[in-house]
């Protein structure tokens, strides 16, 4: 959950380049080409021809799409070939494991649910309807065969032994309409702003398959210019080979929309070997398909320079013109759609307003399939709630209407750019019930929208009062139909549409139950060409679809049988609504062995080795119990800190935590944590969660991110033997305390006058660090950062003399106006500092680390990146860092053969005892080095469990009572992951 009304989003760098529409073959990733064909005419209606717009440059260019999609298909045939190469029967070594977090036995809410990470899309397939798929934002896809079952089973589709598509970054998710094995997966989530690869349309081989490959790189499809999907339908194909028609929304740039957005609309008529763009030169969102006039033919919201506008194709999305006089108002931003059934004449429109104030425009409908002219506001903000609990259960909201019980007098946390989620009742024929899903609640109205009724609310609070429990932030749904009760326990056969009195599907099933599409004539296929709305299980509601096979009685039976459910998806994972009304929520634990969370930040500690916590996005600080993969939840909110005692007393021991509720920090007993005794959880916040202590604790304007720290750095044991001290980073001081929070100290920065110099950072209005092309420390880890470094002042401590420490400094960094890196030391405890320049070739970063010693202290490394260059990643080191003078400065890149070029590090961690050992997480994992840099390796592919091509964001390295050490990966959307094969 986002609390700021000031939405981050990922700045446009590089120069501008035309573009023009093309189309995109790409055979395999290793022979991967992006080549402009003919500009694809596009007139509005009325307007004449829209002129050809530029490109917005950002590193996600087409040849820096090429690189990624080329080495991660290198790695698959790397391990493909050691596989062949090894002798029968060999086993590899175990590898990385997935540690959680997976379930939750206490949450500091006071409640039990159950939680994954943030969800994009809910498919389940027409012919087992105990499968279903599901895809996270950051964390890939994963299916579940059993899914009715008491406690379902999940398999992550986009992880691989022999490595799959190079990100977990989902934007959207689509079955096939000719084959309910194929999956189009869209690459790049619109809300993560720095994937590692989006813009990229990925075909699945068997999507049922029970092992092996599901996914790969040479399946991949990069659509040029673009750099997130938002949206995938899919229809069957008019001709004699239906091959799925797959219509494709696409943005480039920024997700909130820059000045110039190049993304668009895009389509293939070969199931997905090649795409056109079909309209260029505005961010589209949503797809939906409608009937105008009596011709069946595509809508798309899109956005340009962030104002709404609805596109309409009716040549199967070969181009699409735009239909004049928005019907949303100047006001309006983005719009989702949702439709009764495809190809029907009613139709919705849950839309934003316009720019960064978080607020809802309104919800609109159609009755005549999105034409000009047939669009009426429901203007639902002021709409009366039949449900509302006693005022003080609304944290004293008003509670009469809808925007009352959401939001209160306008309050801007509803993030509705954000948060948009419509679902469309298709069992009532009149168009007339819909949910919809906001910040921290959903709702629901069976009258048009005269009335609505609170279904979820993101606390527990209002169990009492019949309103379930839903985690916050909407952005899915779909009904689902429900096998038969003997049909759903372990190894029973597969459930098909006809064990519940519906017809069978055929070859052209749209996925999600958007449709069945019998085998008829190309016309009425084409009719009523379905891909998933929103995964509406609208195989019950395409009334006289495809010739007729399904009828209205179809749809009331399924309503009279209670045979669906409604699935909700959240920044928490999927929420089950088992009467199909939207009421009996389940408490989430369909989401248990889902580990798709966002981590931030990890921390671990010798002193209870099997203790791991982690900051996550929206899912709180949790540690982890025993050896297990349950995580309690120890706070609320976004975890954006956490750091343990690394020695001293175990009973005394502390570890402290920052969220985004709190400007200071929250202080656990490690024993505590470490315990799965849910009453002693119960006590485990002192003070009340937040710990100021005394002193000097301050958080002053433009120094938060926003009003919160950058996370905490804690010395190694040897210099702290109490294991009491803590660092406690914001954007331009550093506080420290030696208790545990009691007392806390300015120990440099901007508040401390002659202490260490605050990096240049561009401010803007909101007293935020700007995340534009000019600014340093662009982009905070927090939010799918550039590095560790980002948003804050930077710290490194000396392993070996507590007096010790370097902070990396630069000012404003363009290609016009190259940064000016520069190194501050002190040598007196940050009594005073020393401030060093230096000079390295092309130093345009886009990505920095903190600096880090080596284990022995004699060498200081740092990292940085310019992707989008093609550019190696390089790691600098100064081997006498505390020099006099120009000697201090000297610096060097290391030939760090083996990391991939083009991939930002987030992070270097030093081995603790052996100085020529590195390990560095990047954008694609997680890589060693054995020889100080001179050469890389990807840790643990020579191994039976390598690790996902996904984003590490932070590492933790402990060590075990057995010798060696453990190394602890928390990743971006994949959860956290152990390595204990560490010497």
């Amino acid at each position: 959950m986002l609390w700021s009304s000031t939405i981050y989003a990922p700045g446009a760098f590089g120069t501008k380049a035309k573009l023009s529409a093309t189309t995109c073959s790409l055979s395999s990733a290793a022979q991967l080409a992006i080549e402009a064909t003919s500009q694809t005419t596009q007139e509005e209606e009325g307007e004449g021809a829209k002129p050809k717009p530029e490109v917005d440059g950002s590193y996600m260019t087409d040849s820096y799409k090429k690189n990624i999609l080329e080495y991660a298909a290198s790695l698959g045939g790397n391990r493909a070939e050691r596989r062949r190469a090894a002798a029968p029967g060999q086993a590899f070594e175990p590898g990385w494991l997935q540690i959680g977090p997976d379930a939750a036995r206490w949450q500091a809410q006071g409640n039990t649910h159950q939680n994954a990470g943030r969800v994009k899309k809910i498919l389940q397939d027409p012919n087992n309807l105990n499968r279903v798929y599901v895809a996270f934002s950051a964390g890939g896809v994963w299916r579940s065969d059993n899914f009715f079952s008491q406690a379902p089973t999940w398999r992550a589709l986009t992880d691989s032994a022999f490595v799959s598509v190079p990100t977990t970054s989902v934007g959207a998710m689509a079955l096939g309409a000719a084959d309910s094995k194929m999956i189009y997966l869209g690459l790049g989530d619109f809300y993560d702003v720095r994937p590692t690869l989006g813009g990229v349309v990925c075909t699945s081989l068997d999507a049922t398959a029970t092992q092996g490959v599901v996914f790969t790189a040479d399946e991949c499809k990069a659509l040029p210019g673009q750099t997130a999907i938002r949206d995938i339908k899919v229809a069957p194909g008019a001709g004699l080979n239906r091959q799925d028609q797959v219509i494709v929304a696409a943005s480039a740039g920024s997700w909130q929309d820059g000045d110039e957005a190049q993304g668009g609309m895009w389509v293939s008529r070969d199931a997905g070997q090649t795409y056109q763009a079909a309209k260029l030169g505005a961010n589209c969102w949503s797809i939906a398909q409608t009937i105008i006039a009596g011709s069946v033919g595509w809508l798309a919201a899109c956005t340009i320079d962030g104002r709404s506008e609805i596109w309409r194709s009716s040549n199967q999305g070969l181009t699409f013109t735009r239909i004049a006089a928005t019907p949303f108002g100047p006001d309006a931003g983005r719009a989702t759609l949702a439709v009764l059934s495809p190809g029907s004449n009613i139709v919705y429109a849950l839309v934003a307003k316009k720019g960064d104030s978080g607020l809802y425009l309104d919800i609109f409908r159609s009755n005549g399939g999105g034409a000009p002219n047939t669009w009426t506001a429901l203007k639902f903000l002021s709409k009366r709630v039949i449900n509302p609990p006693p005022r003080n259960e609304w944290n004293n909201w008003t509670a009469t209407t809808v925007g009352g019980t959401f939001w209160g007098n306008g309050d801007p946390i509803a993030q509705a750019s954000f948060n948009q989620m419509l679902l469309v009742d298709p069992a009532d024929r009149t168009g007339n019930t819909f949910f919809f899903g906001a910040n921290l609640m959903s709702a629901k109205t069976t009258d048009g929208g005269r009335t609505f009724s609170v279904v979820s609310y993101w606390l527990d609070t209002l169990e009492q009062y019949g309103i379930p429990y839903n985690h916050a932030d909407h952005h899915t749904a779909a009904y689902l139909l429900k096998p038969p009760a003997a049909l759903q326990a372990p190894g029973s056969r597969p459930a098909s549409m006809q064990d519940i009195g519906l017809p069978a599907t055929g070859s052209g099933y749209g996925g999600g139950f958007s449709g069945i599409h019998q085998d008829a004539d190309a016309a009425a296929a084409a009719a009523v060409a379905a891909a998933e709305t929103e995964g509406v299980a609208q195989a019950a509601a395409n009334v006289q679809a495809a010739d007729g096979n399904v009828e209205a009685s179809d749809a009331a039976q399924v309503q009279q049988a209670g045979a669906r459910v409604v699935v909700f998806g959240t920044d928490g994972g999927i929420f089950v609504s088992d009467d199909g009304r939207g009421g009996a929520m389940d408490k989430g634990e369909k989401n248990i062995g889902i580990s798709t969370m966002l981590v931030d930040l990890i921390a671990a500690t010798p002193l209870f080795p099997d203790l791991v916590a982690v900051g996550l996005q929206d899912n709180a600080v949790r540690s982890r119990v025993g050896k297990t993969s349950d995580w309690n939840a120890v706070s609320n909110g976004d975890g954006t800190g956490i750091a343990m005692s690394q020695a001293g007393n175990p009973l005394r021991a502390c570890a402290l935590g920052q969220t985004n509720w709190a400007g200071c920090p929250w202080r656990y007993n490690l024993s505590v944590l470490a315990s799965n005794t849910n009453e002693i959880l119960d006590t485990l916040i002192e003070n009340n969660g937040a710990v100021c202590g005394t002193g000097t604790l301050r958080i002053i304007p433009g120094d938060s991110i926003p009003n919160r720290a950058a996370g905490f750095v804690v010395p190694p044991p040897a210099l702290d033997r109490t294991g009491q001290t803590f660092y406690m980073k914001f954007a331009r001081n550093i506080f420290r305390t030696k208790n545990c929070g009691n007392e806390w100290s300015i120990w440099a920065g901007v508040l401390r006058g002659t202490g260490l110099p605050a990096p240049v950072v561009q401010i803007t209005g909101d007293d935020d660090p700007c995340l534009d092309a000019g600014c340093d420390n662009t982009g905070s880890a927090l939010w799918g950062g550039w590095g560790d470094s980002t948003g804050s002042i930077t710290l490194g401590l000396h392993p070996r003399n507590i007096l010790r420490a370097a902070s990396l400094l630069f000012v404003s960094h363009t290609k016009d106006d190259p940064a000016t890196p520069a190194i501050a030391i002190t040598a007196n405890d940050g009594a005073s500092w020393i401030t060093q320049s230096f000079n390295v070739p092309n130093w345009f970063p886009r990505s920095t680390t903190s600096p880090t010693f080596s284990s022995d202290g004699r060498r200081l490394f740092v990292a940085y990146t310019s992707p989008g260059t093609g550019a190696p990643a390089r790691i600098l080191a100064n081997n006498n860092p505390f020099a006099a003078g120009a000697a201090g400065a000297v610096w060097r890149p290391l030939p760090a053969a083996g990391l991939p070029r083009d991939v930002p590090v987030l992070r270097i961690l030093a081995h603790p005892t052996i100085a020529r050992t590195l390990f560095v997480a990047n954008w694609l994992g997680v890589y060693v080095t054995f020889d100080g840099g001179l050469t890389f390796s990807r840790a643990g592919d020579d191994t039976d469990e390598p690790l996902p091509l996904v984003q590490v964001s932070d590492l933790a390295i402990i060590p075990r009572a057995a010798g060696g050490f453990v190394l602890r990966a928390g990743t971006r959307g994949r959860s956290v992951f152990e390595y204990d094969r560490v010497l």
